[in-house]
Parts: C-alpha cells; sequence; structure tokens
C-alpha cells in the first residue's frame, strides 16, 4: 500500500474569541470562556465556524482520494434497495424499501383483500429542496384510514406533525409545529396526543390533545419539574394511552382510555424518589416492571378498575442475577426481554398456566431486541438478532 502523503503546510488554525461568562451555582463560580458559541444566530458564531470547516477541509485535503476511496468501499456493502419486513395492521400488510441511489425510504402498504398495494409516503420526494430533512416513522389511526407523521427541515430536533388522509390521498389543512414528534392516536381517530419539548433545553415536558375536527391544541399536562421529561406510548392492546414522567431514578406513569379521549389522565402511582415502574396495557388487566425493593426490576400485574400500589400482584418475582429490560404483553402470552451474565434473553410467559420458556439462540455471544411487532391477538413474536457469526437477522 502507498503511503499516504500529508503537507506540513498546513493553513493556520482559527481561534475563538474568549468572551468570559461567570456562572455561579451551587455555591461555586465557575467561567466559561467559550459560553457566546451557543448563539446559534449570531454572525460571529456563523462566520467562526465557516472558518472551522475551511480549515478542516484544507487540512485534510491531500487525503481526499482515500475518503472517496473508503467512501464507495463501504457504501459497496450496502444494500441499496432494502426492503423492511412487512407486518400486518387491520386489512393492511404495512413495509417500506429503499430505492438504489437515494437517501430516503418509501412507506407503502397492500390491502389484504384486493393486494392492491399503494405508495403512502415518499420521503425522497418529501425531502426535495431541503438543505437538512429528517423524519420520523408514521404513525397510523386505530381504523387505518388517516396518517400521521414527523419532520424536520432545520436540524433542531423540532418536528413538524403533518396527517394525510388515506382515503384521498391528499394532505389534510393541518400542521402541528415544535413538537418532538412524540404522538399517540385516540381510539375513535378524531384525535392524537403529542408532546412539546422547551425551546431553550430540548427537555420534553408537555402532553397536548389536538383536535383533527376543530384544527386545535389543548394543553394537557406540564411537567414542571426540570429533571424529568416526558414520553408518550401505547402498547398492542391499545386500549389505553400512557406517558411516563421521568426522570434518572424516578418515574410516574399517567393513563386513559383510548376510546375516551376527552377524559383527564390519571396516575398510575405517584412518583416516589428511587422508584422506577413502566406499565404494560395487557388488555384484560395491566402490567407493572417496577423496581421496589427489586434493583433489577420485577413484573406484576393490577386490574384495570383498581390499580393502586397495595393491589399489585407479583408474577415474575426479583432475581439479583438478571435484570429485566422490557415486556410486550401479548393477548396469549408476554415476551419478557432479559439481561443475563451480559447476554441479551427472551423469556415467553404463558398468560394462562403462567409457565414460561426461554428462547435458544446457538451463538455464545450476540445481541437481540425487539422488531416490529404485528397484531396483539397474535402467537407471532418479532425480534432481531445479531452476532459476529450472524449480520442483521429478524426472526
Amino acid at each position: 500500500m502507498t503511503k499516504q502523503k500529508f503537507s506540513s503546510d498546513l493553513p493556520t488554525r482559527p481561534q475563538a474569541i474568549k468572551k468570559p461568562q461567570t456562572f455561579d451555582t451551587h455555591g461555586l463560580q465557575r467561567i466559561d470562556n467559550y459560553y457566546w458559541l451557543k448563539e446559534r444566530s449570531n454572525p460571529q458564531v456563523l462566520d467562526y465556524l465557516k472558518k472551522e470547516n475551511e480549515y478542516t477541509e484544507k487540512s485534510l485535503s491531500e487525503s481526499s482520494d482515500l475518503k472517496e476511496k473508503i467512501y464507495a468501499e463501504l457504501k459497496s456493502r450496502v444494500v441499496e434497495n432494502e426492503i423492511s419486513a412487512p407486518y400486518i395492521r387491520a386489512k393492511y400488510k404495512y413495509s417500506s424499501r429503499f430505492e438504489e441511489g437515494k437517501q430516503y425510504p418509501i412507506y407503502e402498504r397492500e390491502d389484504l383483500a384486493t393486494q392492491h398495494k399503494e405508495i403512502l409516503l415518499d420521503i425522497n420526494k418529501e425531502s426535495q429542496g431541503a438543505d437538512f430533512f429528517e423524519h420520523l416513522k408514521p404513525s397510523f389511526s386505530h381504523d387505518q384510514n388517516f396518517m400521521a407523521y414527523a419532520f424536520d427541515s432545520i436540524g433542531r430536533r423540532f418536528y413538524t406533525i403533518a396527517i394525510k388522509n388515506l382515503k384521498t390521498n391528499s394532505l389534510l389543512p393541518i400542521q402541528v409545529d415544535n413538537t418532538t414528534g412524540n404522538l399517540i392516536w385516540s381510539k375513535d381517530n378524531n384525535y392524537f396526543f403529542y408532546t412539546k419539548q422547551h425551546p431553550e433545553t430540548l427537555r420534553s415536558y408537555q402532553v397536548y390533545r389536538f383536535d383533527i375536527s376543530k384544527n386545535r391544541s389543548t394543553l394537557l399536562y406540564e411537567e414542571k419539574d426540570e429533571t424529568f421529561s416526558v414520553f408518550l406510548y401505547e402498547n398492542l392492546a391499545r386500549n389505553h394511552i400512557f406517558f411516563i414522567s421521568e426522570s434518572t431514578l424516578t418515574t410516574e406513569v399517567h393513563f386513559l382510555k383510548s376510546n375516551s379521549p376527552l377524559s383527564n389522565f390519571t396516575i398510575f402511582t405517584k412518583r416516589k424518589k428511587g422508584h422506577e415502574y413502566t406499565v404494560y396495557d395487557g388488555g384484560d388487566r395491566f402490567f407493572i416492571k417496577s423496581n421496589d425493593q427489586a434493583l433489577n426490576f420485577k413484573v406484576l400485574e393490577a386490574s384495570l378498575k383498581q390499580h393502586n400500589k397495595k393491589y399489585w400482584k407479583e408474577i415474575i418475582p426479583h432475581d439479583p442475577g438478571l435484570f429485566i429490560e422490557s415486556l410486550i404483553p401479548f393477548k396469549n402470552f408476554i415476551a419478557i426481554f432479559e439481561k443475563n451474565n451480559g447476554l441479551d434473553k427472551i423469556k415467553i410467559l404463558d398468560r394462562h398456566s403462567y409457565t414460561f420458556k426461554h428462547l435458544q439462540f446457538k451463538d455464545s455471544t450476540y445481541t437481540v431486541d425487539s422488531g416490529i411487532q404485528g397484531d396483539y391477538d397474535k402467537n407471532i413474536l418479532r425480534y432481531v438478532f445479531e452476532s459476529m457469526r450472524q449480520p442483521e437477522q429478524r426472526g
């Protein structure tokens, strides 16, 4: 291999101006000379960044051929026309695919009854003319007639939510700006819930309900504690909508029935410092993952009508040698993702007999995680497996 030569005559490295800013926090004084560089619209900041980029480009100019060679090799190992594993929701089979030479996916679906295929969203077209474009995976209403998708064309992770009517194949005159992109549909398909982040800290701290017919948002919750962030979620049963308010060591879950979107969120159990818990929709009951007197977590259940903590019933006790990461409740079983001796494990718990078994993998070292799940009623679990011997594989 020919040794790459680099010029010793490098350009002068730009130096940022020092502008001391003093902070008094927790009884300590701290001086930050470069705090001013956070002012993203300041012409001096933009000019300095431009000089940094020019310096980098000139400094690495003699390695440009090598850079292109490495890039070409990496690209040659990528399947450019990749197709995702399909999943079924209601009467449709959903999937996404890439086309060779294009950067973004195309989302589509097939009607299971008629085999009619349609393109729902082509991100390559959506991104045309934008210097930057990031999108989040589309979210579909329960009746599969509406699709919400969130995109950021600036680069600050402030997402705009757009809604498409899939029956007419047209966009609704709706755009919800400055969101996190985290959203959940109500069961009546007339509302969706979403979160917003703080304009300065980017902390996700507000939960809203959006009324499609009135094109109006209503603030439902604001997390005042700056150490907590909020996140909306639902499970495969899709009977309840949850949001979790979480800090490093403490969580609090709020919930409401998906078919009662105008009702208020209810606290599942009040936050207590050091108590981390997550609630899962099990259709006819709730399942809870909790670290209460269980460092590695345990699994409990609660009835839909009585979720008070004193009525929680333990179904998987704490194991000091096994860490419970997450649950996926299906109608007939629960998939439990664990860590044991540093390895990922999947335990399948029968919801009728409460007996369990572990999925077995041939490799001694590997990673395995949840894939995109399909129907709550089906006895099918999707997972993603990868090892040093086996590239990423979806089971």
